[in-house]
């Protein structure tokens, strides 16, 4: 309807110009019908402000402006000549104003038709245009006026509440893309299918159950919510084509370890998942199963990360900066015969140097070293091939040449 508004009251214009009536004319001139056309341009989303109209036509912005109003009634009695079946449907819809003599709904009545009609950018001067043409009462117009101010200022807040959601989101993804590992040489592929079949849940707990995904039209299983999160996350991203939960089960002797996700980039790589809390990326027997998972990803071209339900990865840890005073205690106290810190021990290394576990966290990721929550164990004993899995493919120094450039 927009377009044919303008076109309808652009062709008012133009048999305006066009009649015999000489100086009874209501548009006097080509250059007028122009200049109001570009005023009352309502369908175009790249309107000229009257700052560009008036450069367009080498005048003033203030002879734009008093065109603009001079115009107003005589272009109202145009409309009102026209007999158009357009003209007179359209005139028809807008004379269906409240039957009430209430300033406030009269002008939030016609606020509401022209938001519905008009583009937000020219909302301002269609509302104006229409209230003028429908009333004379000052009262309604700048109610009119004062709704399209307060409309503005909310969709502005809006809009800057969606951007502000988009840039988190496209801080996430890059966040999610540079934490991945690829192994060994990466494959390309065009579709994801491990052809494991899931057991249904047993005994659920209270935060596992189903999410339904539109891109693998089927729902997935989740036995946390933190699952759940990345599920949400992964079928918003137009960068993941397709993924899958539990894609697969893998065993090392007595180490048996089912991955949690596996997803098809649009680039056409498959990343395996391992979704994890912050605290528990440092964990020893968590590397341990990454470390499998390494060699697995390895054998088949496929990338590997680890993040939580925020997106944040292990990486969030790697680039925590460590207090130099901690690093050098836990290394002079790992060089005593009793190298092993126990839960009493570390609660007064807490105290003493006031900082978090997740600094110590930070830092053990950092060095290589064993971390064990609970019952608590600090060591920098670490098993000797996960030490040198960490050293190679999770810390920036021997990540850097296993990255995917593309990504």
């Amino acid at each position: 309807m927009k377009n044919e508004i303008t076109e309808w009251f652009n062709n008012v214009l133009d048999s305006e110009i066009a009649s015999s009536k000489g100086k009874q004319r209501v548009v006097k001139s080509q250059r007028d019908a122009n200049i109001l056309k570009e005023v009352f341009n309502f369908s175009s989303s790249t309107k000229l402000s009257q700052t560009e109209i008036a450069e367009k036509f080498n005048l003033s912005n203030e002879r734009i402006r008093q065109l603009k109003v001079k115009k107003m009634k005589a272009i109202s009695s145009l409309i009102e000549k026209d007999k158009n079946e357009f003209a007179t449907e359209f005139k028809s819809f807008f004379r269906k104003l409240p039957n009430t003599k209430n300033h406030n709904e009269l002008s939030e009545f016609i606020f509401k038709i022209c938001k519905g009609y008009f583009p937000e950018e020219n909302l301002k001067e269609t509302s104006d245009f229409f209230v003028r043409l429908l009333s004379k009462n000052s009262t309604i117009i700048k109610d009119t006026k004062d709704a399209v101010i307060a409309h503005e200022k909310t969709s502005n807040k809006e809009l800057k509440k969606v951007s502000q959601n988009k840039i988190k989101l496209d801080e996430k993804i890059r966040s999610f893309l540079s934490s991945i590992v690829f192994p060994g040489e990466v494959k390309i592929f065009e579709e994801i299918d491990f052809n494991l079949t899931r057991e249904p849940l047993k005994n659920e707990k209270a935060n596992s159950g189903f999410f339904y995904s539109s891109k693998t039209g089927r729902n997935l299983q989740y036995e946390a919510l933190q699952e759940k999160s990345v599920f949400e996350f992964l079928e918003s991203r137009p960068e993941i084509i397709d993924f899958i939960e539990q894609p697969v089960k893998l065993q090392n002797g007595e180490d048996i370890y089912t991955p949690d996700l596996a997803v098809l980039l649009n680039s056409g790589e498959i990343i395996i998942i391992e979704v994890k809390q912050l605290n528990e990326m440092v964990e020893g027997k968590v590397l341990r199963k990454l470390e499998l998972l390494s060699n697995y990803c390895k054998t088949l071209g496929y990338g590997f990360t680890m993040i939580d339900a925020n997106i944040n990865s292990y990486e969030k840890l790697l680039s925590r900066k460590v207090d130099r005073v901690l690093e050098t205690f836990f290394e002079n106290r790992f060089k005593s015969a009793k190298s092993s810190i126990f839960y009493d021990e570390y609660q007064t290394i807490l105290q003493e140097f006031n900082c978090f576990k997740v600094d110590v966290q930070a830092l053990f990721l950092q060095k290589a070293w064993y971390y064990r929550s609970f019952p608590v164990l600090l060591s920098n004993s670490l098993k000797k091939s996960t030490e040198k899995f960490v050293k190679e493919f999770l810390i920036p120094e021997g990540k850097k040449k296993f990255q995917k450039e593309t990504i």
